[in-house]
């Protein structure tokens, strides 16, 4: 297309067009003169604007504050609101305790767990040290150090945190009389020596019973088999001061217990040994540490199990939580016996000759004179066919009692209203013998037995009345359930002369012949209380 003429301002001048359109020319000559050209503008409106804001237009200030009498409130005021709190919290208290909404139900601290594991292998043998003398095992027998020490006695103190072991010589003929020891394991320690003791105790034979005060501690008594009472206080780092001790008992200390007097509101020491005999000793004053005997207790001619006990003596014994103890006896006699304090007292005001407090010391001349008495025995229990190693109470059911024999029998005991003879269950574990028994302190029908071949069982009886529920290898290495059969161990007689639950129940001890004490932290199964447990025997 052509250009197109223009003004100087370059505007299209139409009338120069020509009449014809060149060819390819965009403007038809019928439309030219309705072209024209218009000019136009457009803008928008001015914008309007406004401000507006909003308030309130009323306002108040409140306070508030004590009048002048409030302010002058009597000192009884605080008092009596305190009482009124307390009443209330007092009835809050006594409803609670009748409630059965969370009955069965306890407070479990630590972290569950789905399987039982062994958490030390505690190895201590003193005697190597304290005598040179004695001859040193080869590095190949299978005792290793322990031909002179095997663990015979356990004892957990009151907080939980220290774990005590007796070591003494076993013989064909009993425990030697040679100088033996005692270790203790503070097992709350970050960094615990497994292989040595934080404290190493000594005593003038085997020691063959152990205890801690369950009030004290720090304080541990001790039996040997020379039949001397002694004690240790380990935070004062001083033995216990021990009056008339080699006139009680001339054989083998076989258990030591405390029973609660609730006149002078303090625990006694009770003793048992292989001659038959127990006696009642008093700690006299806990700042002077000495124990003094009070009542030596002997079978009398006519009594009940009587024969039983002049037959073989006392060969363990165990407290119960009422008040009263067992008894067994190496001719098999198992007994239950209640101490009558009120009796105890009388006999002693009047040896005495006075009514002035006479457990503080009643004896006057330097040769202490004991009082004598029959046999506390009150029921007779089913007797056994060989010597009895081991009895129990459990502390959470009343009149709920084991005993194990030599015979590899254990047998349980229960009643409501009187004791019968009749064992309610009879257990016999895949051993030869067992040497040991245990009930928890966490969970009522669990029992705990260890006897020969290095084997602890644990029963739980509301699972199962006959067979164990988990089988534990007291050796080095000896993890998870069952025993070789032909383990050389086995075959020497790897047994298990202790065991001991924590008060918490979470933990068990077992003391060995190897001289070897292991520890093992039970699964929630077997150490947390379940609903239905309490009723399981009913």
């Amino acid at each position: 297309m052509g250009s197109l003429p223009r003004d100087a301002q370059g505007r299209v001048i139409f009338e120069k067009l020509g009449d014809a359109t060149e060819e390819g020319d965009d403007f038809a000559p019928e439309s030219r003169e309705q072209l024209e050209l218009r000019e136009a503008s457009s803008q928008s409106e001015e914008l309007t604007s406004r401000s507006v804001g909003s308030q309130a237009r009323f306002f108040e200030e409140a306070a508030s504050q004590t009048s002048a009498e409030d302010q002058q409130a009597s000192p009884s005021e605080p008092l009596s609101v305190s009482s009124r709190a307390m009443r209330e919290m007092e009835s809050s208290l006594r409803s609670n305790e009748s409630s059965r909404a969370l009955q069965g139900y306890s407070v479990s601290w630590e972290e569950k767990s789905r399987q039982t594991v062994l958490l030390y292998t505690l190895c201590c043998h003193p005697l190597s040290v304290l005598s040179s003398s004695r001859p040193q095992p080869s590095s190949s027998s299978p005792r290793s150090a322990a031909d002179a020490s095997s663990v015979l006695s356990l004892s957990w103190n009151s907080s939980g945190n220290l774990l005590a072991a007796a070591y003494g010589s076993v013989t064909p003929l009993g425990t030697d009389t040679r100088e033996s020891s005692m270790a203790v394991w503070n097992l709350s320690r970050t960094m615990l020596r497994q292989e040595e003791a934080d404290e190493v105790l000594v005593a003038s034979s085997s020691v063959t019973a152990l205890q801690f005060h369950p009030r004290y501690p720090g304080l541990l008594l001790y039996g040997t088999s020379s039949g001397e009472v002694g004690g240790y206080d380990l935070g004062r780092k001083e033995s216990v001061r021990v009056h008339g001790a080699s006139d009680m008992h001339r054989e083998s200390v076989s258990g030591l217990e405390w029973t609660y007097d609730s006149l002078p509101g303090d625990f006694h020491l009770l003793s048992s040994s292989l001659e038959g005999k127990l006696v009642l000793w008093r700690l006299r004053d806990r700042e002077d540490v000495e124990l003094w005997p009070l009542v030596s207790f002997s079978p009398g001619p006519d009594g009940i199990g009587a024969q039983r006990v002049r037959a073989g003596g006392l060969t363990c014994m165990r407290r119960e939580t009422t008040g009263g103890f067992l008894l067994g006896t190496e001719a098999g006699g198992v007994f239950r016996c209640f101490l009558d304090y009120s009796k105890i007292h009388n006999m002693l005001k009047a040896k005495a000759g006075t009514a002035a407090d006479t457990f503080s010391n009643p004896y006057a001349s330097s040769k202490v004179q004991v009082t004598s008495m029959e046999y506390p025995i009150s029921y007779s229990l089913h007797p056994h066919v060989g010597p009895v190693t081991s009895v129990a109470a459990s502390p959470l059911r009343s009149n709920l009692f084991a005993s194990a024999a030599a015979d590899g029998i254990i047998r349980i005991h229960f009643s409501r209203a009187s004791l019968q003879a009749a064992p309610l269950l009879v257990l016999e574990p895949s051993v030869l013998s067992v040497y040991c028994i245990a009930w928890s302190p966490a969970k009522p029908l669990v029992l705990a037995a260890g006897g020969s071949g290095g084997l602890v069982f644990l029963y739980d009886l509301a699972v199962d009345p006959s067979n164990p529920v988990e089988t534990l290898r007291a050796t080095r290495g000896g993890e998870g359930e069952g025993w070789d059969e032909d383990s050389e161990l086995r075959a020497m007689g790897s047994n298990v002369n202790a065991l001991q639950f924590q008060d918490k129940g979470s933990l068990l001890a077992a003391g060995c012949w190897s001289g070897e004490t292991f520890v093992w932290r039970l699964k929630s199964e077997l150490s947390e209380q379940a609903p239905g447990d309490e009723g399981a025997l009913d």
